[in-house]
């Protein structure tokens, strides 16, 4: 009997041992993979919130297009002079002066600057002046516009007289600067 319960204690210990400790270890196995497989599926499900939060930051990137790139009211107000200055020129029409606007109170929830601009040119000049400024990019404001016949001197009278009127144009330019939470 002792011979018998020494077999069957060795057949256990050869037999039935390995193979419950392989059930175990497969056991242990199956929930890590099973707690893994969850947790690939929580972050699954968060993926549409990823995708719309990446596309809201790249709505706000092509956002910023429209303003300014300087946020200092000094440096955005130079920016938006060069700007102006390059589009007159480009145009054939010539700049006289353009000077900064103070602003005056706090204003609305953007900060903005102002420049006035005061050029003189043709009217096909003085189209695509005013089309440049108010359909390019960053956005700006004309306002105040007052166009008139520009002094007349002996010259430019008998250019007049064949179709090549000069104007004197003066108008204010305002552009946006990125506001807080913009």
């Amino acid at each position: 009997m002792l011979y018998l319960a020494l077999a069957l204690g060795g057949g256990y210990a050869v037999v039935v041992a390995p193979i419950l400790a392989l059930y175990t270890e497969s056991g242990q196995e199956v929930t890590q993979l099973s707690e893994r497989l969850s947790r690939y599926r929580r972050i699954a499900q968060t993926a549409p919130r990823v995708e719309a939060a990446l596309e809201e930051l790249r709505a706000l990137q092509s956002a910023s297009d429209y303003y300014l790139k300087n946020d200092r009211a000094s440096l955005a107000s130079a920016e938006l002079q060069q700007a102006v200055k390059s589009v007159i020129n480009a145009s054939g029409a010539k700049l006289v002066s353009s000077q900064t606007v103070r602003r005056q109170g706090g204003g609305g929830a953007l900060p903005q600057v102002s420049i006035k601009v005061h050029m003189r040119g043709d009217v096909a000049s003085l189209r695509e002046v005013l089309y440049e400024l108010e359909a390019g990019q960053p956005v700006l404001v004309l306002d105040d516009v007052f166009i008139t016949a520009s002094p007349a001197r002996r010259y430019a009278r008998s250019q007049a007289s064949k179709g090549a009127g000069t104007l004197d144009v003066r108008f204010k330019v305002t552009g946006y600067l990125r506001g807080e939470g913009v």
